[in-house]
């Protein structure tokens, strides 16, 4: 018993360290993500979205470099059918907390873990983006993403 109290003890004075620690990301980083995209009144058919990036963030300027590829394919087949790909490339601002991550007008949370002399090298985010391509650029995409720094 005395044993479980001494575990559970130093696993709340981790969490609380790590609670007020916020992980830098910086350096380059592999970044999987994964969105469902609902109809909207620009782009009818919805959309189903992977990207495979590369992402630089630069802690010292604020700003996420990305390349890499984009698949997208309706999400309601209507007329339109299959799934292309096309390249993908973004400089944008970005930033950080405890559990958001914001890059460009899109905010997501975000859990770290790997963190070593605080840099994180392993997270996973979940939130919601614009469709790819809609004029309207609702929030009409929700998603998930893996990032690893490589």
């Amino acid at each position: 018993m005395r044993t479980a109290k001494i575990a559970l003890a130093a696993c709340i004075a981790a969490t609380s360290v790590h609670a007020t620690t916020i992980p830098a990301l910086s350096g380059d980083y592999v970044v999987n993500v994964s969105l469902t995209c609902q109809p909207s009144p620009s782009v009818l058919t919805g959309a189903i979205v992977t990207r495979l990036l590369t992402v630089h963030f630069d802690p010292a300027t604020g700003y996420a470099d990305a390349t890499g590829t984009e698949t997208v394919g309706p999400l309601i087949p209507s007329g339109v059918t299959g799934f292309y790909r096309v390249p993908i490339s973004y400089h944008q601002p970005y930033s950080n907390t405890g559990d958001t991550l914001t890059v460009g007008s899109s905010a997501w949370s975000i859990l770290y873990s790997h963190v070593t002399k605080g840099i994180d090298s392993s997270y996973d985010t979940n939130g919601t983006e614009p469709v790819p391509g809609a004029s309207d650029q609702t929030k009409v995409c929700a998603g998930s993403a893996h990032g690893t720094r490589m």
